[in-house]
């Protein structure tokens, strides 16, 4: 991740937390930097989005139901 990105997963597709041109976030992600300054991104749960990762997401965080 350079200074004028915002998120940067280590490639050029959308669809693993950041947008292809580094530019942000895809909704339903949320992402910190590793060590070597490269975006880790995990579907948020309990925000009703099912992505990549989930099972289900029924709007609650907890463990039951999902």
């Amino acid at each position: 991740k350079n200074s004028s990105e915002v998120c940067d997963d280590g490639n050029t597709n959308d669809g693993k937390g950041c947008l292809s041109d580094c530019s942000g976030m895809i909704t339903g992600y949320e992402c910190s930097l590793n060590s070597n300054r490269r975006s880790i991104c995990t579907p948020i749960c309990g925000d009703t989005l099912r992505l990549a990762g989930e099972a289900c997401d029924d709007g609650v965080k907890d463990d039951i139901g999902c």
